[in-house]
């Protein structure tokens, strides 16, 4: 169950969620990919790795971030200076040679919470992993710091990138992206596409991307409820759940008009939750889900009315 949630990693589909300014897409967006690399890892050995190389991680040549999997260890350099071997190294630095920037300045800029939070916690399979990028956006002191978690947070829902420190906080807000629709184009190639299916302990024959994004709401409603029951912190939902109108299904020509529409209606009551949660806007969603299900898919009705609020 737990190798499903985040193989559906915002980024992964056709929607353009990465919003801001190009600068930073570079570290948002290879936050995104480093989560669903993970994702698939973890599928397969029941554990997460801080070794990018043992992934298959690698920023691309001209890289202005440095990533970091773990809060201490040694770093693959992009400068003339020696590097680890692959097999050891915790993260990348950035390519010094086109950017003109150090290692060790982001480094030594990052807030050392931010730094705490890197790596494991706890022991796998039962474990949670903490990747973060650090850069420097328009070369003043200040640095742009992001993370990502496969563990919900207070500032955002697991596979989230979470802004810590913004280094481009002067400059004017970038234009609002729109959502996907249903003319929106399906990416190939991507995981759960078709030839590309999600393996996992569960299946072994690989889910469709949306099989497991759906999975991945069951676990968010079941965690949404028993925060409520608790009185605790909820992180929208409307973020990750959004990119329900642009996942492959398992069979392709399923996502039609009527699809579409259902799937319009249940975001509708993300966005209600989201602004108030109650009990009342919980069940709402829950009977968005269960009416998407009793038109195309009747198989997890049951599992859906599980996720009452009794």
């Amino acid at each position: 169950m737990r190798a499903l949630w985040l193989s559906l990693v915002l980024g992964l589909t056709g929607c353009n969620l990465v919003k801001g300014p190009p600068r930073d897409h570079e570290c948002r967006a290879r936050l995104r990919s480093i989560i669903a690399l993970e994702t698939t890892f973890y599928a397969q050995h029941r554990r997460y790795s801080v070794h990018p190389a043992e992934v298959g991680f690698a920023p691309q040549p001209g890289n202005r971030y440095l990533y970091l999997f773990s809060r201490e260890g040694p770093l693959t350099r992009r400068d003339e200076l020696p590097s680890p071997p692959l097999r050891t190294s915790v993260g990348y630095g950035p390519d010094t040679r086109t950017r003109g920037v150090v290692l060790e300045e982001l480094l030594t800029g990052l807030p050392p919470s931010v730094r705490d939070t890197l790596g494991l916690e706890g022991t796998c399979p039962d474990c949670e992993l903490t990747v973060a990028c650090v850069g420097n956006a328009d070369q003043d002191p200040t640095l742009d710091v992001w993370s990502i978690s496969t563990r919900d947070r207070p500032e955002g829902v697991r596979g989230t990138p979470v802004h810590h420190v913004n280094d481009l906080a002067n400059e004017p807000p970038p234009p609002e992206v729109p959502d996907c629709t249903l003319a929106t184009p399906l990416v190939e190639g991507v995981p759960g596409s078709p030839g590309h299916l999600l393996p996992s302990v569960r299946n072994p024959n690989g889910d469709s991307e949306l099989a497991a994004l759906m999975r991945r709401f069951v676990a968010d409603w079941e965690a949404a409820r028993q925060t409520m029951e608790q009185e605790g912190h909820l992180a929208p939902r409307f973020p990750s759940h959004r990119q329900l109108r642009c996942a492959w299904p398992t069979t392709a020509s399923d996502r039609d008009q009527t699809y579409d529409g259902l799937a319009i209606n249940y975001l509708a009551a993300v966005k209600a939750f989201d602004a108030s949660p109650s009990r009342r806007t919980y069940d709402a969603v829950v009977d968005g889900c269960r009416a998407c299900h009793e038109v195309t898919c009747g198989g997890p009705l049951q599992v859906i009315e599980a996720l009452r609020w009794k």
